[in-house]
């Protein structure tokens, strides 16, 4: 190359054109005293998320409960805001989930079953 770097380069002629080139390893690779060597690994995830957070708790967020503990998920959480929306009492189990603004809820096996088998009536959560 003219600066006198070592280089690979490939060139293609074209009629009535330039050339296409294409250079590899046209840069320096001299030594500098000033640069800043970072061998440092970068992670992909820096924490763990809320959900996995919630989920170590090992507790339910309805009754507190340690056994058998499940996540009650709900495709959309504007499906249950319009579909609780305006009812004098809604379940406390859609209170909380949208309180947390989340489509998930750590909750014990036998809440899990009564929220599904529509009976959930558990304490009050303040």
């Amino acid at each position: 190359m003219d600066n006198g770097l070592t280089a690979i380069v490939a060139e293609v002629p074209r009629e009535s054109k330039e050339p296409l080139r294409a250079k590899f390893g046209a840069k320096s690779i001299r030594y500098t005293e000033r640069a800043i060597v970072s061998d440092r690994v970068t992670r992909l995830w820096s924490s763990r998320n809320e959900l996995v957070k919630r989920l170590l708790a090992n507790k339910c967020e309805l009754c507190d409960s340690t056994d058998n503990i499940q996540v009650h998920h709900i495709r959309k959480l504007k499906d249950i805001q319009r579909h609780y929306c305006g009812r004098p009492n809604p379940p406390e189990w859609v209170i909380r989930q949208i309180e947390l603004r989340r489509k998930t809820l750590v909750v014990s096996g036998e809440c899990h079953r009564c929220i599904h088998a529509g009976i959930y009536d558990g304490p009050k959560l303040t």
